[in-house]
């Protein structure tokens, strides 16, 4: 390989006809973006080559204006200077020896030579003024209430602390027949009262078909109890309630 080749250089004429080419245009460019720049600025400013500044000579300096005189600040009036201290007196002398005088009569007619004895009397010197009398608020007297005794053998509606009727007999009641072949189905309701004694009243139906009724009553007055108790264990009568459902089963 010949080494020589390297130093060899070729011109480009191409190349260098488009850098010179480059360089007028961008020459041209600038140039006419400063001239335009320089005329806007002129016409902006007003700076234009008819513009003429006229400035005037004075022949004379103006007179300074009249400033009126101004009255001097008061003097602050010369404050009074303190008063010389009064000279110290030496005390005089007093004679510490007691001298007894002659007592002087009160002419007090409620009291005697001492003067103290009404101040131990205050409390008896006079009649003591009445105190005021303070109106007593009128009494309000509470009526007792009626108590209304309670029967022995009337019939309660039994709370928690009581013991309810504990049942000896109890035969449910019999399905009719007729009423059955009707069809006829319903829930009776049936009140009635356990005595203090354990027997069965004032029985009632109060709900369920009609048709059933009778039957129903009729079972409920056969039933036997021990009486419903007290928290005290007393015997008492009590409301009671049983429901006779009629179903026919098929």
């Amino acid at each position: 390989m010949d080494l020589g080749a390297w130093q060899k250089r070729s011109t480009d004429l191409v190349r260098l006809r488009r850098l010179a080419a480059g360089w007028v245009t961008g020459s041209a460019i600038m140039g006419g973006t400063l001239t335009l720049v320089a005329l806007t600025a002129a016409k902006a400013y007003g700076l234009t080559e008819d513009t003429v500044v006229e400035a005037a000579i004075v022949d004379k300096l103006e007179d300074e204006p009249n400033v009126e005189a101004q009255p001097e600040p008061e003097k602050e009036a010369p404050k009074p200077k303190k008063a010389a201290a009064a000279a110290l007196v030496e005390p005089v002398k007093v004679d510490d020896k007691l001298v007894e005088k002659t007592p002087v009569h009160s002419d007090n007619p409620n009291g005697g030579d001492d003067p103290y004895e009404l101040i131990g009397n205050a409390g008896t010197a006079g009649p003591e003024p009445e105190k005021p009398k303070i109106a007593e608020a009128p009494k309000i007297i509470e009526k007792p209430k009626a108590v209304i005794p309670q029967k022995s053998n009337e019939p309660v509606r039994l709370t928690e602390d009581d013991t309810p009727p504990r049942s000896i007999v109890m035969t449910p009641p019999q399905y009719p027949a007729d009423a059955k072949a009707a069809g006829i189905e319903g829930t009776v309701v049936v009140d009635y009262v356990v005595t203090d004694k354990g027997e069965v009243t004032e029985v009632k139906a109060v709900k369920g078909p009609p048709e059933l009724f009778a039957v129903c009553v009729t079972a409920v007055k056969a039933w036997k109890f021990m009486p419903a108790l007290t928290k005290d264990g007393k015997a008492i009568a009590a409301h009671r309630r049983a429901r006779f459902p009629f179903r026919i089963k098929t």
